[in-house]
C-alpha cells in the first residue's frame, strides 16, 4: 500500500514493504527521522502521528509514549509496521513528529567576516567532525586569525546517536550512504565559509565547492587559495569518511583498520587527517592535547572530553595515559526523550526557585527547543540543591511519573525532565568518574597532584563548574583547577594548522600515549555502581 507522509511543508508517497518497520521505509526515501538508539525501540525520538487510517499500538509505543500521546495517534517509526488491519484502511497518512534539527550556522569566534580580498589571502579550513555536530573554522594563513566559523549537526544521526549504532549500521550495509553523508555535511561546510561573491560567479551550485577547491572560480581572475584541510575526528568518524572497514571496531578486541596520520587529496587540494590512538581514543583526542599547552610541561594535566564517549587522558611532557569511557550520548543531547544538541535555543542553564524553572539558551533564542550537555548537568545540580531528587536518582512525586518541566507551551506541550532521562545522565556521569579513578591509579597519581584539568565538549562555555562539583561529577581536589576549553579537537586542528612546531608534537603525542581498556578493569564495575549515586 501507498503511504502518505507530511513532513514539514513537504507532502511525500512512499510504498510500503512487508515485514519492514516505517524508520527504514522513510529513511530509503531520504526523509530524515530523529533515531538515536539504532531503531531499538528505546530513545523514543522516532515519532510519527497518524493522521489519517491505522498502525497497532507496540510494546516500545506503551514504554516511550505518554498515554495521551498514544490516544493521539503517535507512534514509534523505529517498531511501527502494516498489518492486515492497517491495510483494511487502505490508505494510511503519517507525520513526521521527531524530525531532526536542520542545519544550524552559529556565529563567527570573531566577528571580523570575510573581505572582499579574500582571493589576496590565503586561507585553510579545520574540521572536527563530532558524532552529534561538525564544527569548521576558516583561518588565514598569514595572520593566523579565525575569520568564520560553521556548526553543523552531523546528519549520519539518522542511524543512531552513538559510535556504536553507526558502526552496526556500517557493517549492516549502510557504509557507503553513512560515507555519502559526511561527505555532504562537509561539503555544505565548505561551501559556507566560502564569500558571497566567489559563490555568484559559480553557476552550477553542484560545483561550487570543487570550483573553489581547484582554484578554478575567481572574481577579477584572482584565485580564492584555499590552500589545504585539517580534519580532526573519532577513530569511528574517520572509517565511515574513508570508507575503511568497521568490522574491527564493533567487536572485541576493538581494533581500528587505521590510526596512522593520512595525507591525502579531495579536489586538488591538500588534506591532513590527524592520527589516532586507539578504536576510541582517536584524532580529535590528539588534537585535544595540542589545545591544551600544559601536556608539553612537566606539570600533570587531565583532559575530560565529554561527547557520545567520555574519553579522557592524563599525563605530561613525559608519559601520556588515556581512556574511553562508554558513557553514552546523553552529554550531547542523545537518548533524552526532550534532548538536542548544543545549538541555539537548546537549554543550556536552568535555576529552580519555589520547584519552577527559569531557564537560559544559548543565544538566549526562545522558545526553546530542548536540552543540551550544560542543560543536563545543570537541571540535575538544581534538582539535588533543591531536594526534588533522591541520591538514588529518582525523582520526587509527583515529578517521578509526569517529569519535571521546564518550559510549557501554549498548546500545553512541555520540554521535561523525564525519569528515564535522569537513569542515562547517571549511567553517563557514573562512567566518566569511574573512569577518571581508573586512569589515576594507573597513572599513580592523586587528585591533589594534577594541576591543570581541561573539560572538553560541544557545550562552549555553557557549563558551570559549580554545578558539576554538585552533582560530584568529578573530585572536589579539581574545583580551583577546573578549565572550560570547549570543542578542543577543533581548537587542536587549528593549531596544527597554523604552527609548524605543533605539528611536529603530533608524532610525539601519538607516541608516549598509552591506552587502557576500562572495561577489563576489575574495579572499574565498582566504581561505577558507586557513583551512580547522586
Amino acid at each position: 500500500m501507498r503511504i502518505k507522509v507530511l513532513s514539514g511543508k513537504k507532502e511525500l508517497s512512499i510504498e510500503s514493504h512487508q515485514n519492514q518497520n516505517l524508520l527504514a521505509m522513510l529513511q530509503e526515501n531520504n526523509i530524515n527521522v530523529s533515531n538515536n538508539c539504532h531503531g531499538n525501540g528505546t530513545c523514543g525520538k522516532c515519532k510519527i502521528k497518524v493522521v489519517e487510517g491505522y498502525l497497532p499500538v507496540t510494546e516500545a509505543d506503551k514504554r516511550s509514549l505518554t498515554e495521551n500521546e498514544v490516544k493521539q495517534g503517535i507512534r514509534l517509526a523505529c517498531k511501527a509496521k502494516i498489518d492486515k488491519k492497517s491495510e483494511e484502511r487502505e490508505e494510511l497518512w503519517i507525520e513526521i513528529v521527531g524530525a531532526l534539527e536542520e542545519d544550524i550556522v552559529v556565529e563567527a569566534m570573531s566577528k571580523k567576516k570575510l573581505r572582499k580580498d579574500f582571493q589576496d589571502t590565503n586561507y585553510f579550513i579545520a574540521i572536527d567532525i563530532g558524532t552529534t555536530t561538525i564544527a569548521m573554522a576558516l583561518i588565514s594563513e598569514e595572520t593566523g586569525e579565525i575569520v568564520d566559523v560553521y556548526t553543523s549537526v552531523n546528519h549520519q544521526r539518522k542511524y543512531g546517536a552513538d559510535v556504536i549504532s553507526r558502526i552496526v549500521a556500517a557493517n549492516d550495509g549502510k557504509a557507503e550512504e553513512l560515507k555519502k553523508l559526511i561527505e555532504e555535511d562537509l561539503w555544505k561546510g565548505i561551501k559556507s565559509l566560502l564569500p558571497e561573491g566567489i559563490r555568484s560567479e559559480c553557476s552550477k551550485e553542484n560545483d561550487v565547492v570543487t570550483k573553489v577547491i581547484t582554484n578554478e572560480c575567481d572574481t577579477k581572475k584572482r584565485k580564492t587559495n584555499l590552500n589545504r584541510i585539517i580534519i580532526s575526528g573519532n577513530t569511528t568518524m574517520i572509517h565511515l569518511l574513508m570508507g575503511y572497514s568497521c568490522e574491527s571496531l564493533g567487536k572485541y578486541p576493538f581494533i581500528s583498520e587505521h590510526l596512522e596520520k593520512i595525507e591525502c587529496k579531495w579536489n586538488n587540494t591538500p588534506v591532513t587527517i590527524l592520527p589516532g590512538i586507539s578504536a576510541f581514543v582517536g584524532g580529535d583526542i590528539v588534537a585535544g592535547i595540542l589545545a591544551c599547552p600544559k601536556f608539553e610541561t612537566e606539570e600533570l594535566s587531565l583532559l575530560i572530553d565529554l561527547g557520545t564517549n567520555g574519553e579522557m587522558v592524563l599525563g605530561n611532557g613525559d608519559r601520556l595515559l588515556t581512556a574511553s569511557a562508554a558513557a553514552g550520548p546523553a552529554f550531547e543531547g542523545g537518548n533524552i526523550i526532550c534532548g538536542t544538541a548544543a545549538v541555539p535555543g537548546s537549554i543550556c542553564q536552568v535555576k529552580i526557585q519555589n520547584q519552577r524553572a527559569v531557564v537560559r539558551t544559548i543565544k538566549n533564542e526562545m522558545p526553546p527547543i530542548g536540552i543540551c550537555g550544560s542543560g543536563l548537568i545543570s537541571i540535575m545540580a538544581q534538582l539535588k540543591a533543591n531536594r526534588l531528587i533522591k541520591l538514588d536518582g529518582e525523582l520526587m512525586i509527583p515529578y517521578n511519573e509526569k517529569g519535571f518541566p521546564l518550559w510549557i507551551f501554549e498548546n500545553g506541550e512541555k520540554i521535561a525532565l523525564y525519569q528515564k532521562d535522569i537513569r542515562e545522565f547517571q549511567m553517563a556521569k557514573a562512567a566518566v568518574r569511574a573512569g577518571i579513578d581508573i586512569l589515576m591509579e594507573e597513572y599513580g597519581c592523586t587528585p591533589e597532584e594534577i594541576e591543570n584539568v581541561y573539560v572538553a565538549g560541544g557545550f562552549g562555555k555553557a557549563i558551570d563548574i559549580e554545578d558539576m562539583m554538585t552533582i560530584g561529577m568529578l573530585p572536589e581536589e579539581f574545583e580551583d583547577k577546573i578549565s572550560i576549553v570547549g570543542n578542543s579537537a577543533l581548537q587542536g586542528a587549528v593549531c596544527f594548522g597554523k604552527d609548524r612546531e605543533t605539528r611536529k608534537q603530533i608524532e610525539n603525542i601519538c607516541r608516549r600515549a598509552e591506552n587502557i581498556t576500562l572495561s577489563e578493569k576489575t574495579e572499574f564495575q565498582k566504581k561505577y555502581l558507586k557513583y551512580m549515586k547522586l
